[in-house]
């Protein structure tokens, strides 16, 4: 199992003025459009009447596509009827911080007299992302990218098999510090090493072996 959680050094912080019927926002957001619309839901305006003001985000990581606490600052200035500027301390973000999916990944393989790798499965175990961030997309295709990319092998095995398992513990999660690749491509390329062991092949001519892309053989 693996689970990273990361913080941006730059604080959570978003300036809100809200009058009657638009808003202006100054925030370090990585999806303006995002921003916008959690803001007109909040305040229940049309998104046309709020304006987004981007600033230097002081990282980012996947944390800022949320828009929490813009809305924190959004519903202060509503009830303060001024100008507020709210930012999170490190305990605040703690709280309320969007962790990456706990993961349970499973790896088997078939090999051949020569040790060549003929068939691949990987099982991955999770909560979802796109289950918090887009319900209604997610129950229609019941797929969620954001925790399964990187799962496609890159070598060249005539049989694979990926799937994923979501399991729900009621816990937000989120893209903090850059979607699945990570783990994922960390889990494959393990399994790689352990193959390449069990064959007794230098596990860099292993993998050349396996590899058709010029490119990625360089």
């Amino acid at each position: 199992p693996i689970a990273v959680v990361g913080f941006p050094l730059g604080a959570m912080t978003a300036t809100a003025k809200v009058d009657a019927d638009t808003a202006d926002i100054w925030a370090p957001t990585q999806a303006p459009s995002l921003a916008q619309a959690a803001v007109a839901a909040a305040l229940q305006m049309a998104p046309d009447q709020v304006t987004v003001h981007t600033t230097l985000l002081g990282g980012g990581f996947g944390r800022r596509l949320d828009q929490d606490f813009i809305v924190d600052a959004v519903l202060l200035a509503r009830a303060a009827r001024k100008p507020v500027k709210a930012t999170w301390n490190r305990a605040d973000d703690l709280r309320h911080d969007k962790l990456r999916p706990l993961t349970a990944q499973h790896l088997s393989a078939g090999l051949d007299a020569a040790g060549a790798i003929v068939g691949w499965r990987h099982r991955l175990v999770s909560d979802s992302i796109a289950a918090r961030v887009d319900p209604a997309d997610f129950r229609k295709t019941r797929r969620d990218g954001a925790v399964t990319d990187g799962m496609a092998v890159a070598y060249d095995i005539p049989a694979q098999w990926q799937e994923w398992v979501r399991q729900d513990r009621g816990i937000d999660v989120g893209y903090s510090r850059g979607d699945s690749a990570g783990y994922t491509r960390f889990a494959i390329e393990c399994f790689i090493d352990e193959l390449a062991k069990a064959g007794n092949v230098d596990p860099l001519a292993f993998r050349l072996g396996l590899l058709k892309d010029e490119r990625a053989r360089a």
